[in-house]
């Protein structure tokens, strides 16, 4: 009864929309870029929570993409936290022509109609200015149940202890260290080969758990007991929220 009290009480921090599966950098694919402002509104448009990557900007602004590395998403050389907003906008596009949004242009363009998560990624040590200025950009949201916030760095997380918003330390099979940290969050983000752990397994009796990035149908399936949030990506959204809308935390 207990464990049962303490899991609902942590499921209760978002909203029961993430729980129907988080659309991986938005629902792109099939020409749609990654982050982008397309898959952003496709994400919107199926009605399911999207996750999405923010870098810190050499002008203290909070650039929506995946690498900090421009190379792969702009086909052009350059570092995001080296480089301006404004220079951002203008001299580089994304590979389907779509511009590098700000995570304000984002949050304008959702509008919480849906919920996301915000992945942070820290670069050269810096988790605090990156810290502080998500918590500026965020502080005044209607609903924080929309928002749930990821790193795998735990050190970016800790400034939102106590702010009301759901934290879940990401875990990487190859970067496995951090995870005697994650009694420090509201839950786990992990790589879906980790999921049948025990370790994990057990931690999901009083926090809930997301796996990350599932590709295929089968694999998704397989998953189904070992989770209560999928992160996918090219896979059929439709078939997705099917599956888990059902589902309880």
């Amino acid at each position: 009864m207990i464990l049962k009290m303490i899991k609902k009480k942590r499921c209760d921090m978002v909203s029961p929309v993430f729980f129907a599966g988080i659309c991986h950098r938005g629902l792109h694919g099939n020409g749609v870029a990654e982050n982008s402002p397309e898959a952003f509104k496709r994400a919107v448009e199926a009605g399911m929570a999207l996750e999405l990557d923010v870098h810190l900007t050499a002008d203290n602004e909070l650039a929506v993409i995946h690498d900090s590395d421009l190379l792969r998403m702009t086909g052009k050389e350059g570092k995001v936290e080296e480089l301006t907003v404004k220079q951002l906008k203008s001299d580089y596009r994304l590979n389907d022509g779509q511009c590098i949004p700000t995570l304000r242009e984002v949050m304008d363009l959702v509008d919480e109609r849906v919920p996301m998560t915000i992945e942070l990624k820290v670069v050269d040590k810096n988790y605090r200015a990156l810290a502080r200025r998500v918590w500026r950009e965020i502080r005044n949201v209607r609903d924080k149940k929309n928002f749930m916030l990821i790193s795998f760095d735990p050190r970016s997380l800790m400034p939102f202890h106590g702010k009301g918003f759901m934290r879940q330390l990401l875990i990487h099979n190859e970067h496995a260290y951090t995870f005697p940290f994650r009694f420090l969050f509201d839950g786990i983000d992990m790589e879906y080969v980790l999921a049948a752990d025990w370790r994990v397994r057990l931690f999901r009796l009083t926090h809930p758990v997301n796996v990350w990035t599932v590709q295929d149908e089968a694999c998704f399936t397989a998953l189904l007991p070992f989770t209560d949030m999928v992160t996918f990506q090219y896979i059929d959204a439709g078939n997705v929220r099917g599956n888990l809308t059902q589902r309880s935390c």
